[in-house]
């Protein structure tokens, strides 16, 4: 690879926008963990406006209590 086929990606790849490599992710299908945390993100925001108690001490504590097996087993 020669100087210029060098700078000409350099410029295609390192210069493009944080929303233009977004965009081309997106389109690729590239997505990463992406789905997963706005899915949990969903999750949390309706589960904290229907359920009168979600972001209590006894819950957070209940969570942990029922999740530990899980954990110890991963």
């Amino acid at each position: 690879m020669n100087a210029d086929a060098a700078a000409a990606e350099l410029r295609e790849t390192g210069l493009r926008s944080y929303p233009g490599r977004i965009r081309d992710s997106i389109k690729s299908g590239n997505l990463g963990s992406w789905p997963v945390l706005i899915a949990l993100a969903i999750i949390v925001v309706v589960f904290a406006e229907t359920a009168t108690n979600f972001f209590t001490p006894r819950n957070f504590t209940n969570i942990i209590t029922q999740i530990a097996g899980t954990c110890l087993l991963a």
